[in-house]
C-alpha cells in the first residue's frame, strides 16, 4: 500500500502543498526533495553549510512526524544548483 504523506506544519507556507511531502510504501518512507527553507517557509540564505543544514533539518521534521527518525535513512541523493 502506497500512502502520500503531508504535515500541516511543513506545509502551511509552501507554494504547493498539494504536493507530498512523503510516500509510505509498507515500512519504507520515501522523503521528497527538500529546499533550505526555515519552519515558516523563508528561503535560509548563508553558506552552503547553512542551507544544507536547513534542508536535512527539514528531512528530520519530516521522518520523525511519520514515526521514524534520521538514523533510519538508508540513502540520501543530493542535488545542489548554484
Amino acid at each position: 500500500t502506497k500512502t502520500a504523506l503531508s504535515f500541516s506544519d511543513h506545509t502551511e507556507n509552501l507554494q504547493h502543498p498539494s504536493q507530498s511531502q512523503a510516500v509510505q510504501v509498507g515500512q519504507h518512507i520515501f522523503v521528497s526533495g527538500q529546499i533550505p527553507a526555515d519552519k515558516n517557509g523563508n528561503l535560509v540564505e548563508g553558506s552552503i553549510a547553512d542551507k544544507t543544514k536547513a534542508s536535512c533539518e527539514g528531512m528530520k521534521a519530516i521522518l520523525e512526524e511519520a514515526g521514524s527518525s534520521i538514523s533510519k535513512v538508508i540513502k540520501v541523493n543530493y542535488f545542489h544548483s548554484a
